[in-house]
């Protein structure tokens, strides 16, 4: 059995995440949005059906989560599981 926990994939997809521009990437997708957010729950459990964002916005990178999403079991092979990895940024946005 293969651990992902010390594996080389990870030192591999660290690199690619830190040589990637963050803002430039959220400020891309906001405007491929047109600024606008749909589905969301704020911090109060309130639900918002569309939101649409201010312009010009600055945001700021604060974390981030890299890891594995497992999917189903792999019908050619049931000891494997397909899945994928997952990036997750969590971003302050200014206005």
């Amino acid at each position: 059995m293969i651990t992902l926990n010390n594996h080389p994939v990870w030192q591999n997809l660290s690199e690619v995440i830190n040589g990637l521009d963050a803002n430039a990437l959220v400020l891309e997708h906001l405007a491929l949005c047109d600024y606008q957010i749909s589905g969301y729950w704020d911090e109060s459990d309130r639900f918002y059906e569309n939101i649409i964002l201010p312009r010009p916005l600055s945001p700021q990178l604060i974390s981030r989560v890299v890891g594995w999403v497992k999917r189903q079991r792999n019908p050619t092979n049931p000891a494997k599981m397909l899945g994928y990895i997952s990036f997750h940024p969590t971003y302050k946005i200014q206005t």
